[in-house]
Formats: C-alpha cells, sequence, structure tokens
C-alpha cells in the first residue's frame, strides 16, 4: 500500500497525467493491497481508464462488500462515456443488493444488447432468483437463443426457490424434449423443488431417473437431495431406505439429513438413537446436526437432554452455538417455566445475541403473568434487530394480552 501511495504521491507532485500506464500501476496495486477507495479516486483522475480497469474496480468493492459504491462507479463509468462490456455487467449484476438496482442493470443490459448472452442472461437469472422474482426471470430464460443445461440448471433452480413445482416439473421436461441431458445440478434442483406430498410423485421420477442416468443416490450430495426431499414430501421410509442404501458413501451430511428428517416428523426417540448411532460410528456432528438434535428435544420438551446436548456441543465437540442453537435451549426453559433461566442464558452468550435467540426468549415470555419486564426487554432486542418485521409486533402484543 504504501508503495502504491508513494508512486501516486510521485505522479501529483510532478504534474503528471495519470495515463493509461501510470494511472493502470496504480489503481492495480490499491486494488491488490485492499484500498479501493484510493483506488476508485486515483481511476477518476486518470485520462481515459479502459473498461477493463473500470470492470475490476467495481467487482472489487462489490467482492468487499460495498455494493453500492460499485454501482455508483459504474454509472460514473458510463457518464465519462465509457460503454460497458459483457464482463461489466456481470460485475454490475454482482452488486445488486436491492430488487430496484437489478432492474436498473437489466434494463441496460437490454439497451446494450447483451441480455441473450447466456452468461449474462444466467447471471440475470440467478439474480432476480434472490429476490424470489421467478417471474422476470423466466422472461430473460424465454429471451435466450438455445439455452445450454447451465441456463436450465439456473432457472429451474429459480422455481424451486420460488416453490413452483409445477413450473420446475414442466422446464424439467422441456428441457429433455429440446435433447438436453440433465445433469447433477439439474437433478439437484429438481429434488428442492418437491417441497410437500402434493409433489411426491415428481420425486419418484426424478429419484428414478437418477437411477438410471447412472449417478446414483450413493453421491453424498444426490443422497442427501433424496433424503431432504422425501422428507418434506411425507415419505419418511422412503428417506431411511435412501439413507442405508447410502451406507459406504454416508457422511456427517447425510447423517445430519436423516436426523433432520426424523426430528421434523417428531419421531424424536428414533433421531436421538440416530444421533448416538453417528457418533458411535465415528462421525463428528456438525453445528447443523446438532441443530436438529436440539429441535427435536424442544419439540418433545426434553429440557435436561437439551442442556446435555448442547454442553457437548461445547465442551466436547468445540463448536460455537448459534442463534438458533440458543433459541431451542430458551425456548425450552421458558416452556419448563424457567424465564429466569432463559433470560441468563440470552444474556451470557459470548457473542451478541442475534434476532433468533431474542424472538425465542420473547416466545417464552408468553401467558406468563411474571415476565412481562423480560418479554418486553426481548421484545424492543427484536424490534431493534429487524424493525420491520411483523412478528415481532405479533409475539410482543400477545406478552401483554389479558
Amino acid at each position: 500500500l504504501r508503495e502504491a501511495q508513494e508512486l501516486h504521491a510521485k505522479a501529483i507532485h510532478h504534474r503528471l497525467e495519470l495515463d493509461a500506464f501510470l494511472g493502470k500501476n496504480i489503481v492495480k496495486m490499491y486494488l491488490k493491497c485492499g484500498s479501493v477507495m484510493d483506488a476508485s479516486k486515483t481511476l477518476q483522475e486518470m485520462v481515459e481508464p479502459d473498461v477493463i480497469l473500470w470492470t475490476e474496480t467495481i467487482a472489487e468493492h462489490t467482492k468487499r462488500g460495498m455494493a453500492k459504491e460499485a454501482l455508483r462507479i459504474f454509472q460514473t463509468m458510463q457518464l465519462n462515456g465509457v460503454a460497458p462490456n459483457k464482463i461489466t455487467f456481470l460485475a454490475a449484476l454482482n452488486a445488486c443488493s436491492r430488487l430496484e438496482d437489478l432492474g436498473d442493470i437489466h434494463d441496460k443490459i437490454v439497451q446494450g444488447g447483451a441480455e441473450s448472452n447466456p452468461m449474462v442472461a444466467t447471471t440475470i437469472i440467478h439474480r432476480y432468483s434472490k429476490f424470489s422474482s421467478s417471474g422476470k426471470a423466466r422472461q430473460v430464460f424465454d429471451k435466450v437463443r438455445d439455452p445450454d443445461v447451465f441456463v436450465y440448471n439456473v432457472m429451474v433452480a429459480a422455481y424451486a426457490k420460488d416453490g413452483l413445482h409445477e413450473e420446475s416439473l414442466g422446464l424439467f421436461q422441456r428441457m429433455q424434449m429440446e435433447g438436453i441431458t440433465p445433469d447433477k445440478i439439474t437433478f439437484l434442483a429438481m429434488l428442492d423443488s418437491c417441497q410437500d406430498e402434493r409433489a411426491l410423485k415428481t420425486g419418484f421420477l426424478v429419484h428414478r431417473m437418477i437411477e438410471e442416468t447412472g449417478l446414483g443416490s450413493a453421491m453424498i450430495d444426490i443422497s442427501t437431495g433424496l433424503i431432504s426431499m422425501y422428507s418434506k414430501c411425507g415419505d419418511l421410509e422412503a428417506a431411511k431406505a435412501v439413507f442405508q442404501k447410502a451406507m459406504e458413501e454416508r457422511s456427517v451430511i447425510t447423517w445430519s439429513s436423516i436426523i433432520a428428517a426424523y426430528a421434523h416428523h417428531n419421531r424424536v426417540s428414533q433421531a436421538l438413537e440416530l444421533f448416538e448411532e453417528m457418533q458411535q460410528s465415528g462421525f463428528a456432528p456438525s453445528p447443523v446436526t446438532f441443530l436438529s438434535v436440539l429441535s427435536a428435544c424442544s419439540h418433545r420438551g426434553l429440557l435436561y437432554r437439551a442442556i446435555t446436548y448442547f454442553a457437548s456441543m461445547i465442551q466436547d465437540y468445540g463448536l460455537t452455538p448459534l442463534g438458533q442453537h440458543y433459541g431451542c435451549v430458551v425456548d425450552l426453559f421458558g416452556r419448563s417455566g424457567e424465564v429466569g433461566d432463559a433470560e441468563e442464558l440470552v444474556e451470557r452468550m459470548p457473542v451478541e445475541p442475534d434476532q433468533e435467540a431474542w424472538m425465542a426468549l420473547l416466545r417464552a415470555c408468553r401467558e406468563r403473568d411474571d415476565a412481562v419486564r423480560v418479554g418486553l426487554h426481548a421484545g424492543e432486542r427484536v424490534l431493534e434487530l429487524d424493525p420491520g418485521w411483523e412478528s415481532g409486533y405479533v409475539v410482543l402484543s400477545s406478552v401483554y394480552a389479558p
């Protein structure tokens, strides 16, 4: 960083123009050192910086979480008469943290004639899916000439994210009619789209195709996807069969998936038995595993079992509990009438309690006349973290209900 600053200072001292060569090197040095604000300032002092340097600066700002500034630089670039290229548009799309910004960049891409480019279209579809705007994403998809498997995959995944099972299935069938072979990513997206009992038939179809294509349910991510799909669709026996078939390919992820499946269906005893079997088989539980176990305990009201598992998570496995883990235990304390212990647990968290933890404490105060003070405190913290969260207001009002 010092070298870049010294070179920059000398250029200013000698009144040298920051031309393509000198300015480019200073900007690149600043970017390499992570001094993105200096890079941006230098870029705008240069004489006719090229589109590549503008693009690199935009991308680096986005990478460092400065999305608003990245979009400002993108606008400045165009005001300076520099036309974005395909890579610039990709960098700008990745900087869109609001749907409004994404719409603006999309309009500019259309004006620049780049919307039909498969790489650009795939990124636009993916970004719209982040905002649950699968309708907008489909409009982009329909303008792509001869979409390949990658474009299909991101559109299927967008529908899956929005819970649009029928639309995912229709697109899945269309790609095969057009001679495009689904790959592992396609199948995982389709499994993710099967989220309730109505989609079980499709889940069976996808499972059969996975077997026919030779991918096999023995692959860890495919096995996990199948277990999760069957669990969400209400067929726990099918989920168990997939897990048993994946005997030789078991991992922490597959163990966690089957435990979560049993916990989700309130088969608490079996979930906890599987957890013990997992440890006996030499697999160290992950934070995800412990969350399923603590959730199972919460469903059944097993306070002391939950405390034991919570302690084991920290002491035996060296894991740091997150707000959701604390939330399960806090919920159990509250349901057992131990609101004071619940409050103490939240207050003694080694990190700043998040919304999950405070919300669990707030829920614990419902229907308890002696917990209004604690409920008010928890409610205030929930709404500080997310003032627009309607559920927080609803639960807080129930604390005061007669």
